[in-house]
């Protein structure tokens, strides 16, 4: 797995996995570990994002959003 976040690249993380020569399976495993990794604060982050109007009255969007 990649050791550092790759948010800052213009480009999706997994376009730039997959050009460091990453499989699907290692690709995968990364993602995976976000929703390990935010587990113990997904209810605050909920919270937070439900206490903004915009958020909250479109709240299956953001679900979509974060999902993606």
């Amino acid at each position: 797995p990649v050791a550092f976040p790759l948010s800052f690249f213009p480009i999706s993380d997994e376009r730039l996995m997959k050009l460091m020569g990453l499989r699907d399976e290692e690709i995968a495993y990364d993602y995976g570990l976000s929703i390990v990794g935010l587990a113990p604060v997904s209810a605050a982050l909920e919270a937070r994002f439900k206490a903004v109007p915009v958020y909250r009255d479109n709240w299956e969007a953001v679900v979509k959003m974060g999902d993606a």
